[in-house]
């Protein structure tokens, strides 16, 4: 599937709250997110921050296209109070691998074609928005990989005074699973799946001190996919619920220094008692960490916290996956011109591999973005991700790259070219090795 970054990001994305990263320049809010300069704000530590749904797509070309200048921005239609901005883009890829094999590999030439629309409130106060994203992949030669996704967004807030605000947001997509997930059954077709995700909680301000309280609930709904012998791969067992609540505080003792504090607890429930495997995976979870935030002006925003993580499957035969957690990143303004987003990362991560009780991911990344022209983004994205999996030996690297170019030729019009590479080197036990390139060229219009 062109335009994926990491297989797993969807994991990783959900578990995350509201990903916050400021503006490269000319003070534009990075779509879907809002950046926020109030004190012990939590900073998405995601190396995907607002390029990744919650799916695991990479959504960075159309983060950089809301990057341009002021007149480069479409203007939207007015409908009552709000504001209606339609989308519509054509992209032609080349991908190296849409099997991620190492041997037999097979490229193809894929289409893609996707309309969106997304509403923004402009009430004098609060805030209300709803997007939707239809995305219809052709592939030229290998047409059983066709396949049409839908997501739809929505977020809200609502100011109860001026330092106290409750947030929620939402997602529900009827997507595919990357060809290269580690949880990947391959079928003759992706793996359909539905994805349900809800975010809401609330923070306020007391003098030096931050509060925050956020509670998260996902619904994973896998489909049956056929072999190319033609029997049926049973995906019920992956079908879950998810459930998390996070409480965090923070403290400025100096000005724009915080000392944070966070704890989340996590439940996973499974709709089927045991899998193929005969392993019930169901668990109770929490993570405990503590660092340092900080807020200097419009140069460095972020946070570095590290703690301790402890899952508790309820089968007793699997072990119990716990150890260090970090969750850090930074946001970078050296100019106005260009954002520099680097992060580092460890946590437990749920997987479906057999024999294995969870997927311990350490993962680093830079992000980087430059107004080239106030019409001209480029940006480049480097991370490694080590993945370990509790109770099996071995370990997999993934190395990523991704380059890309977007020109608006007016508010009303632009273009891109992106470059991504991912290369995967995995023990014998945990599969095959591959490389995987993609080449797009899109242009799209706008209102």
């Amino acid at each position: 599937m062109p335009g994926k970054i990491s297989p797993s990001a969807a994991a990783l994305m959900a578990a995350l709250a509201v990903p916050l990263v400021p503006m490269v320049s000319h003070a534009q809010a990075v779509s879907g997110a809002g950046a926020s300069a109030e004190p012990g704000r939590e900073v998405s530590t995601s190396k995907v921050a607002a390029s990744i749904d919650a799916t695991g797509e990479d959504q960075s070309s159309a983060v950089d296209q809301g990057l341009v200048a002021n007149q480069y921005q479409p203007k939207g239609v007015k409908v009552g109070q709000f504001l209606i901005f339609p989308d519509a883009s054509l992209a032609e890829a080349y991908e190296s691998n849409i099997y991620a094999l190492e041997d037999d590999v097979k490229s193809d030439w894929i289409t893609k074609i996707n309309p969106k629309v997304r509403a923004e409130s402009q009430f004098a106060r609060h805030s209300l928005n709803f997007g939707v994203d239809v995305e219809h992949q052709i592939y030229a030669k290998h047409s059983d990989d066709d396949q049409t996704n839908v997501r739809l967004t929505g977020d809200g807030r609502y100011d109860l005074t001026s330092n106290t605000e409750l947030n929620v947001s939402t997602f529900v997509g009827w997507v595919h699973e990357d060809r290269g997930s580690p949880d990947a059954v391959n079928g003759k077709e992706p793996t359909p799946y539905m994805l349900a995700n809800l975010d809401a909680g609330g923070k306020t301000t007391q003098g030096q001190w931050v509060y925050s309280l956020s509670g998260n609930g996902k619904r994973y709904d896998y489909d049956n996919v056929t072999t190319s012998a033609g029997t049926t791969i049973d995906n019920d067992n992956r079908d879950r619920d998810e459930y998390s609540l996070t409480g965090r505080v923070g403290y400025e003792f100096v000005p724009g220094y915080f000392a944070l504090g966070q704890l989340t607890g996590k439940n996973v429930s499974y709709d089927d008692a045991v899998d193929a495997g005969g392993i019930d995976r169901s668990s109770k979870g929490y993570n405990a960490q503590a660092g340092l935030g900080v807020d200097v002006t419009q140069l460095i925003r972020g946070d570095f916290l590290v703690g301790y993580f402890d899952t508790n499957v309820d089968d007793p035969s699997v072990s119990d996956p716990s150890g260090l957690s970090i969750k850090a990143v930074f946001n970078w303004t050296p100019t106005k011109q260009t954002l520099v987003v680097p992060s580092l990362s460890r946590e437990a991560m749920e997987t479906t591999k057999g024999g294995s009780s969870a997927m311990v991911r350490t993962g680093t990344s830079v992000l980087v973005r430059h107004e080239l022209r106030r019409n001209i983004i480029v940006s480049g994205f480097a991370g490694v991700d080590h993945d370990e999996y509790e109770g099996l030996d071995g370990d997999a690297w993934t190395y990523q790259g991704r380059g890309s170019v977007t020109y608006a030729f007016s508010e009303n019009l632009y273009t891109g070219l992106d470059l991504s590479l991912r290369d995967k080197r995995q023990d014998d036990n945990l599969g095959t090795d591959y490389t995987d390139t993609v080449v797009m060229a899109r242009i799209g219009v706008r209102m």
